[in-house]
């Protein structure tokens, strides 16, 4: 019980990483919100989660249910100690091929999405002197770009400076940017990531990424949940955190 009665919000808790971590939290024995936009899947996730968890729904492409979020959260546990943010949408598709509204939608939702969440919490945070943490990815700026994940790399880098501007601006919460490289696959954590890529241009991808060494090796849930709960019980600043699998033996 290592977060006993933290009050935490996870945000992207209806499928994949989000939703294992959320319910980890709760087994660590803090109070839980899970939000995401899929509001059967995130009351399944709460449901499993027990007790020490609630769900609700949020768009984070619209303020005004980012507001309602945060506020129904706050409600329900008395306060907030810690936001975690693993929203992304992931586009597979070459550069040249990118329309306006592709780059929008990716935009709203993996960077402006943060935002919107973290201006809702703040006042909420502050009060607590909490922590907020941004799942973040290898693909971004931590690696050669990989190729047709283009818009996924270029969202993820802005999410990163925004988090570190967020921290420049209000030095009294601890803000936490999480680089997580490949994880474990839809088998092991149901997730939407890479369900509507183009199977023949995913194969192609995928033959290349393998190529250049991008994705060697998986990371486990259970390690990334370790890593998140770690974050969360030191009385510390951990400005960032990389978790990257091993080289293959």
């Amino acid at each position: 019980m290592r977060l006993k009665d933290q009050r935490v919000l996870v945000v992207g808790a209806s499928s994949g990483l989000g939703r294992v971590v959320g319910i980890s939290l709760a087994g660590e024995g803090a109070h839980v919100a899970l939000a995401g936009r899929r509001g059967e899947l995130v009351k399944a996730a709460a449901e499993e989660a027990g007790d020490r968890a609630f769900w609700l729904t949020c768009d984070v492409r619209d303020a005004t249910s980012c507001q309602a979020a945060v506020d129904d959260a706050v409600a329900h546990m008395g306060g907030l100690d810690v936001l975690v943010y693993t929203v992304a949408v992931d586009i597979l598709v070459h550069l040249k091929d990118v329309d306006s509204a592709a780059w929008a939608d990716a935009f709203a939702t993996n960077v402006t999405g943060a935002n919107l969440m973290t201006q809702a919490a703040l006042p909420h945070l502050r009060t607590s002197h909490g922590k907020a943490v941004y799942f973040s990815s290898q693909a971004g700026p931590y690696s050669k770009p990989w190729p047709a994940l283009g818009v996924y790399g270029v969202t993820k880098a802005a999410l990163e400076r925004l988090v570190d501007s967020w921290r420049v601006e209000n030095p009294d919460i601890a803000f936490t940017r999480l680089v997580v490289g490949p994880t474990l696959g839809d088998s092991v954590v149901p997730s939407q990531f890479g369900s509507k890529w183009d199977p023949e241009l995913a194969a192609e991808m995928m033959s290349i990424w393998t190529e250049w060494s991008l994705n060697d090796g998986l990371i486990s849930a259970e390690d990334l949940v370790a890593t998140v709960t770690h974050i969360l019980t030191l009385n510390a600043l951990v400005p960032v955190v990389t978790l990257l699998p091993r080289a293959p033996q």
